[in-house]
């Protein structure tokens, strides 16, 4: 088959597909076409071609303009541009229903769902498509300047002018010159603090020192990588010896330790593709966790709180449990854990966000064009191709030789691609050396009135009204009485746990759960009062197991990566039999196959919303209530 890429040709455009494309078709073959909008007809050019049927466009000339289409907001997102704002030329309005049209047919074709969906603002956001990412990641190029991916692509687009970041975010970013192949990451917290890390290259950062300690530098001293200078030109000397890796200060006046620099070492992946958590907590938590009253004290026990006899097994609903409809119209069930609550039961303000995974480079996914870590890169849009979203030829590595796989067979260009795709994803998620730039490198953060303090560079929501918009959602649909026992895994910092706690009140537990050690350590900290949660430095698949035989909690909320909870996690987890399982997604298509789990396992969707969580891209989060039949 001829190669198509950069011909050009007209097509009239289609649906919306998953991943900010429309559908064309052209001599038999499907098109997606990104650019464009459903109904249009647009001449494009072929970027990507890999054989088969089907192949990648960009719509360089809009021949029939759709009503939805406005002047592009994003200047950094065009044809041949960085993949982070893919409908910024349509409506707010179109961009939801765009986003909606695809959950709708994920949920239709994987899990057998007929629901129309309807995608809302975040709550306060309106039709505001600019100035809402607090959490940014940018990569560095050989120069040493900050930039964007290219959409599927390791090149570095030095243009900062993407309208999405909160205001005086990238301010000065431009302006000076980076350690090459470095990555930044850039929060701006709840007090209005930007706080700026330098992620070391990744090659660099598996010889990093495990300290774990910010090391302050003196201003003024020369930026260098280990024995290298900026421009990666080896050094000689005593310093390369000695492995010198301190950084400069910044410059003079800047507020919260901005004069100083310092570094620690990083993990800047999410929640699974960190290393197993276990120890530590405490110390960085600054609480005695000896002192905490553990609801189960060992995996499978039933030592929980409301829970008597040795060997009975708690069921939903025994003690605690959820308030029901009826209750509701008794006028019986309390409010729902929003705002603070100083009553006995509860004891201490709510609170709730979600943690997903580490930040994105301002390009592509649930970051600055970008999502949680997941098929693409986080760094700019690039997937699983190779650089510039060109496959490698077939059976040949970078160096062109030819590779076998363990049959013997000449690999085949798609086994390349992932071969490729993996190592990239490896280092990205290596363990690297942060050097401390501007801030104090931790992030204060507020949800329903309780105060979080987390590592800059570790998650939090993009959109700055994300987390309290979820946390409200979470304690609406919970319905958990006081004494009850509920679950939050993949917890992050607990954010999900402080609001549940509040509900079931001093005789009930909250569990967490969490494999990220920086994540438990911090919502330790921030949930001190709440003795009655309890966080878990563990991997949620491993956790979930060793529990199914233990007691039964009366509501599960889980918020996996990208990728989703997948069929042991859920097994695991209808398995134990909970009356409620509020479930989130940011990525529609594992979203849907979840839900399809559920319904395999007798669960039913009662209700489901989505949220326009990250305007000007194609990224949506949605949020599931399944409950398990009354005859169950």
């Amino acid at each position: 088959m001829t190669d198509w890429r950069d011909t050009t040709f007209e097509v009239r455009l289609g649906p919306p597909g998953h991943g900010g494309f429309c559908v064309g078709r052209h001599e038999g073959r499907v098109v997606f076409v990104r650019h464009g909008l459903p109904g249009e007809l647009v001449r494009v050019r072929v970027t990507e071609d890999r054989g088969g049927s089907f192949c990648r466009a960009d719509a360089v000339e809009i021949l029939e303009p759709s009503p939805d289409r406005v002047p592009a907001t994003c200047p950094v997102s065009g044809p041949g541009g960085a993949g982070c704002c893919d409908f910024s030329y349509a409506t707010p309005k179109a961009q939801r229903a765009l986003k909606a049209s695809v959950v709708a047919e994920q949920l239709r074709r994987l899990a057998g769902i007929e629901r129309e969906v309807v995608v809302e603002p975040i709550a306060g956001a309106g039709d505001t498509t600019g100035g809402w990412r607090t959490r940014i990641r940018l990569a560095v190029d050989a120069e040493g300047r900050a930039g964007v991916h290219g959409y599927r692509s390791t090149e570095v687009i030095t243009d900062l002018r993407c309208p999405q970041p909160v205001s005086g975010a990238l301010d000065g970013v431009a302006d000076r010159l980076w350690t090459p192949g470095a990555d930044l990451v850039i929060a701006v917290d709840g007090d209005g603090v930007r706080h700026i890390i330098e992620l070391a290259p990744a090659v660099e950062g598996e010889r990093r020192s495990r300290s774990g300690e910010w090391q302050r530098a003196e201003p003024g001293e020369e930026r260098r990588g280990r024995g290298r200078d900026r421009r990666g030109r080896t050094e000689r000397g005593d310093r390369a010896e000695r492995g010198d890796r301190r950084r400069p200060g910044a410059e003079p006046g800047n507020s919260r330790g901005d004069d100083e620099r310092g570094r620690k070492s990083h993990n800047p992946g999410g929640r699974e593709d960190r290393a197993d958590a276990g120890r530590g907590a405490e110390a960085r938590g600054g609480v005695e966790r000896d002192n905490r009253r553990r609801p189960s004290g060992k995996p499978g026990s039933d030592d929980v709180p409301g829970v008597t006899g040795r060997g009975h097994r708690r069921r939903p609903g025994e003690i605690g449990g959820v308030w029901s409809a009826g209750d509701a119209r008794r006028g019986s069930r309390p409010d729902s854990g929003g705002g603070s609550h100083d009553d006995v039961s509860s004891g201490r303000n709510t609170a709730d966000g979600n943690h997903r995974e580490g930040l994105d480079r301002h390009g592509n996914d649930d970051r600055v064009g970008g999502g949680r870590g997941k098929s693409r890169d986080a760094a700019g849009g690039r997937d699983d191709a190779g650089p510039h979203g060109r496959a490698a030829s077939r059976g040949a590595d970078e160096r062109g030789a030819e590779r076998y796989d363990a049959d013997g067979r000449l690999e085949t260009p798609q086994a390349g691609e992932r071969r490729s795709a993996s190592a990239r994803r490896a280092a990205t998620h290596a363990s690297r050396e942060e050097w401390l730039i501007s801030g104090t490198g931790r992030a204060v953060e507020y949800v329903a009135e309780r105060r979080w303090e987390v590592s800059a560079t570790g998650f939090w929501q993009a959109h700055h009204g994300a987390a309290q918009c979820y946390s409200d959602l979470v304690a609406e649909w919970s319905g958990l009485r006081p004494g009850g026992l509920a679950w939050d895994l993949y917890s992050g910092a607990g954010v999900f746990a402080a609001r549940l706690a509040a509900q079931v009140g001093q005789t009930g537990a909250v569990l967490a759960v969490e494999s990220s050690r920086p994540a438990v350590a911090d919502g330790t900290a921030a949930l001190r009062d709440l003795p009655w949660v309890d966080l878990h430095a563990q991997r949620v698949e491993r956790w979930v197991a060793e529990r199914v035989d233990g007691a039964s909690p009366d509501v599960i909320v889980l918020d996996p990566p990208r990728a989703g909870a997948g069929k042991d996690v859920i097994t695991a987890i209808t398995t134990t039999g909970p009356l409620r399982i509020v479930h989130i997604g940011c990525d529609p298509a594992a979203f849907a196959r979840d839900l399809g789990l559920y319904q395999a396992a007798g669960y039913h969707l009662t209700n489901l919303r989505a949220f326009d969580a990250f305007p000007g891209t194609h990224h949506v989060e949605c949020i599931a209530l399944l409950e398990r039949p009354a005859s169950q």
